[in-house]
């Protein structure tokens, strides 16, 4: 189950994420919506060395005491109040910190996504675009005039 976790986040933050370069020193791949925020931390080497997965749950009343959005050392700034909570917490050395929830499916979902609109766009590779309209001042005829592909004319 951890694995396949990992795989959603990481083929989510592939596709999806910003690269954030922090102090020049540290870069990180980061995704963030209403629900979700993703953070990886990348190696000298750019592979993935850290993940830290937090839920922006909605303010309410019954929000624990000191569960106030922390802006160290995770969290990205919200303009909505909501608090954060860890869900995930990763390192390649063999750190890791899960807790259960719904918000694994949620990152299935972003995946199967993500990878829709891919398919999608692999489906127009090849398929040839109605531009006559465009080119239609030009002459197009293939096979008459010089043979501007072969070097030396």
């Amino acid at each position: 189950m951890n694995e396949l976790i990992l795989q959603h986040a990481v083929f989510i933050l592939q596709h999806d994420g910003e690269l954030n370069a922090e102090n020049g020193l540290t870069a990180a791949l980061i995704y963030q919506d209403a629900r979700i925020e993703m953070i990886g931390q990348l190696s000298k080497d750019l592979q993935l060395a850290g993940l830290v997965i937090n839920l922006n749950l909605p303010e309410s009343d019954e929000t624990p005491f000191r569960m106030v959005e922390n802006t160290q050392p995770f969290t990205l700034p919200r303009s909505k109040p909501t608090y954060e909570t860890a869900v995930l917490q990763w390192q390649a050395d063999g750190g890791l910190f899960v807790r259960p929830g719904l918000w694994p499916a949620y990152l299935a979902h972003l995946a199967r996504g993500i990878q829709a609109e891919i398919d999608a766009f692999n489906l127009l590779n090849n398929v040839p675009v109605d531009d006559r309209a465009l080119f239609s001042d030009i002459p197009l005829n293939v096979g008459s005039g010089p043979d501007i592909a072969r070097p030396g004319n």
